[in-house]
């Protein structure tokens, strides 16, 4: 589990191809204190596991259906990326629960700049588009960012100079594609809504007196 609250970014070392997976090595700083082999760590907001670590990197592996889901088969050795430890139990919860599993990938239309602050607006695909929700939370690259607006085919996130500087934010240019990962929270309630929906038919409205 994560919280989308950026601890600093790393940079693509070398990426090696192995069969259906690749491993990744990422030179880092911070992240490396106190993590492990066998770790979990937020790349991108992709949770991956840590298979080795040396002084100033560490290396991830990721499997074929992550690195088609997400932006993975798009890195290149030299890319700046933003990294998160997991949230270890007694830890603050400063963004939002973040569980590291892309949903899939969305696309950057405009940047409005509005002085110190700015505003980004994506477009997904309907699927995640319909567990936005305005005011609520998002992850892209595995930053927890907060939904200013949302319309059916796009939204908008707005975003602080706080955060412009701590992350890969203010390098992202239109057409970026980001991995988004939507709240927790509105999955499980789609999946109970869905379950409803399927089992209100006629069979089950005769069974509770209804009059067809």
């Amino acid at each position: 589990m994560f919280t989308g609250i950026i601890e600093e970014t790393g940079k693509i070392f070398q990426i090696q191809q192995k069969g259906s997976h690749w491993q990744i090595e990422i030179a880092a700083k911070l992240v490396l204190e106190g993590t492990k082999a066998d770790d979990s760590i937020a790349v991108n907001g992709a949770c991956l596991t840590v298979t080795s670590l040396k002084e100033r990197s560490f290396t991830v592996e990721a499997v074929s259906e992550t690195i088609q889901r997400s932006t993975i088969k798009n890195w290149k050795s030299g890319q700046s990326v933003n990294l998160e430890r997991a949230l270890p139990a007694s830890g603050r919860l400063g963004g939002h629960f973040v569980q590291g599993h892309i949903d899939g990938i969305a696309y950057l239309e405009n940047i409005n700049d509005l002085g110190t602050n700015r505003e980004l607006t994506f477009r997904a695909e309907a699927e995640w588009l319909e567990l936005i929700v305005e005011k609520g939370s998002i992850t892209l690259d595995g930053i927890s960012l907060t939904v200013a607006k949302r319309d059916p085919q796009s939204f908008t996130v707005a975003i602080i100079p706080h955060t412009l500087q701590k992350c890969t934010l203010n390098k992202w240019r239109v057409g970026q594609a980001v991995n988004i990962e939507t709240d927790i929270l509105g999955k499980y309630i789609k999946q109970m809504l869905d379950a409803q929906k399927r089992s209100l038919n006629k069979e089950t409205l005769a069974k509770w007196g209804y009059r067809l």
